[in-house]
């Protein structure tokens, strides 16, 4: 798992309010859900980095291409 301080997930969660989101209420189950995606640009590059860095250094994965977005859900009961 990646270990970011509470300030990066603050830094991470408050994206919330800068970014369009989707939700999803439609699904048939009982999971609902909205989501943010999270586009690598020079605010947002150190995330990238920091999951780059895990796959290679902690799980052994090498990373052929860089990711360009990530997405960020949050779940509803």
């Amino acid at each position: 798992m990646i270990s970011f301080t509470e300030n990066e997930c603050d830094s991470i969660i408050s994206l919330s309010n800068t970014l369009e989101k989707t939700r999803r209420d439609d699904y048939s189950g009982s999971i609902k859900y909205t989501f943010y995606s999270i586009g690598r640009n020079s605010d947002t590059s150190w995330i990238f980095d920091r999951l780059d860095s895990y796959l290679s250094e902690t799980l052994g994965i090498k990373v052929i291409k860089q990711l360009d977005a990530i997405h960020l859900f949050d779940y509803k009961k």
